[in-house]
């Protein structure tokens, strides 16, 4: 029985090229070749030439329905709802037709028709149909703009002129009001002196207009007026600095960093952070110094004032490295002759009772501390019966504190004992 309709209808669809085609679209429901649509509107066209326009939408109709679902294909479908419209014409259906028009502005706004390939009154109607469609959407898309604008969303507002492109008229003179406005808003921080907000509402405005000459000029003004900030707030610091109140300074300091726009207090911010570095210099030496000594009160003390004056240890991180750990260098070794000349003060020692009466000198390995003391430290080569006076005399033996590369060492060396009879 199937086998008998089919063929059947396999006669009726080669006696006429309509029914083949329309055979074609009544198959499975799965999207339609690209051949297949090709053979359709062909088939379509030669309808609408032999002036059966109906047949013609018919024909398209389910197509047109099929290729909504295709993500791609946009000149195949675009082809198909000019066909139809060209056919809606045809049956003097104007307004299917303009239905038809409208869906191929949506697909592509940039599409035009032909005028040296299709009638007057066609190319006239697709036109009225696709100004229409720009105008309804550049009236939408300019409420949106004055929304962004009142908001002050000024990203929003540069992405969707940038969306509408150049075609909106009233997008342009939206921009032109947001530039206005930023500018208007700059103009008054600058009065106030209030650079930051200044630079930023100037820059606001020439995103929207960037041939605005006055925005420009303003912002040079607003760098020279930040760069006098930054010489005001220099000599503020300074003086504080001066009067050792590091506290303040440092508040000054970071006070600057906050008007550092676009790198115009960079020249100060340099001096500033030399300036603190020479500051803290003769505290490392100093620190040294109590390291020497074993003198961990004092060492705490400029620890404790290095960290007061600094307002950021990334500025002299090298400096404040070098107070941190405490490690003795061994003495000095120094021949007799040379650590003899930095005596400060001595006594001759006395000998004994008992001791033979006569001038004894006795050599004595000793350890000058990092304060000038003298401590005995052999006494292998001292007769018993002296020990104790040599003891006595070497105590009274004062040195200036030997110091290499700003540090206080101790010293080790030989000094003469004399006894006098």
């Amino acid at each position: 029985m199937f086998s008998a309709i089919f063929r059947n209808t396999r006669i009726r669809l080669f006696m006429t090229p309509y029914v083949f085609a329309l055979f074609v679209l009544i198959g499975p429901p799965q999207a339609p070749t690209p051949q297949s649509v090709s053979a359709v509107l062909a088939q379509a066209q030669m309808l609408y030439y032999e002036a059966k326009f109906k047949e013609s939408i018919d024909l398209l109709t389910p197509v047109d329905s099929t290729l909504r679902s295709q993500p791609s294909r946009l000149k195949e479908k675009i082809d198909v709802k000019l066909q139809l419209a060209l056919s809606h014409i045809g049956l003097s259906e104007t307004q299917e037709a303009r239905t038809r028009f409208a869906e191929i502005c949506t697909l592509d706004p940039e599409y035009s028709l032909d005028p040296t390939k299709f009638a007057p009154k066609v190319v006239s109607l697709f036109e009225d149909i696709k100004a229409q469609r720009e105008k309804t959407q550049c009236e939408t898309l300019c409420k949106e703009a004055e929304k962004l604008l009142d908001a002050e969303n000024t990203e929003g507002l540069l992405a969707l002129m940038q969306r509408a492109g150049t075609k909106c008229s009233c997008i342009a003179a939206t921009a032109l009001d947001a530039a206005t406005h930023f500018y208007q808003l700059g103009v008054d921080a600058y009065k106030k002196e209030d650079s930051t907000a200044a630079l930023g509402f100037f820059r606001q405005a020439l995103k929207f207009q960037p041939d605005n000459s006055l925005a420009r000029s303003y912002i040079d003004l607003t760098h020279n007026q930040l760069r006098l900030v930054a010489e005001r707030l220099f000599l503020e610091w300074r003086g504080q600095v001066d009067a050792r109140q590091f506290r303040p300074a440092t508040a000054t300091y970071r006070q600057l960093l906050a008007a550092n726009i676009d790198g115009s207090a960079n020249d100060v911010v340099d001096r500033i952070r030399t300036a603190y570095r020479q500051e803290l210099s003769p505290l490392v030496d100093s620190w040294k110094r109590a390291c020497s000594l074993s003198d961990s009160q004092t060492m705490d003390k400029i620890r404790g004032q290095a960290g007061e004056m600094i307002p950021d240890p990334a500025m002299a991180g090298d400096l404040l490295a070098q107070m941190g750990t405490c490690v003795k260098k061994p003495c000095l070794e120094l021949p007799p002759e040379t650590a003899i000349t930095r005596l400060r003060t001595r006594q001759d020692a006395k000998l004994p009772p008992g001791f033979p009466s006569r001038r004894v000198t006795v050599q004595v390995k000793v350890r000058i501390d990092e304060k000038g003391n003298v401590v005995v430290r052999d006494t292998q080569n001292i007769d018993p019966k002296l020990r104790n006076a040599v003891f006595g005399a070497a105590a009274t033996w004062k040195f200036l504190p030997a110091v290499v590369d700003n540090e206080v060492r101790c010293v080790e060396t030989e000094i003469p004992i004399v006894f006098n009879p």
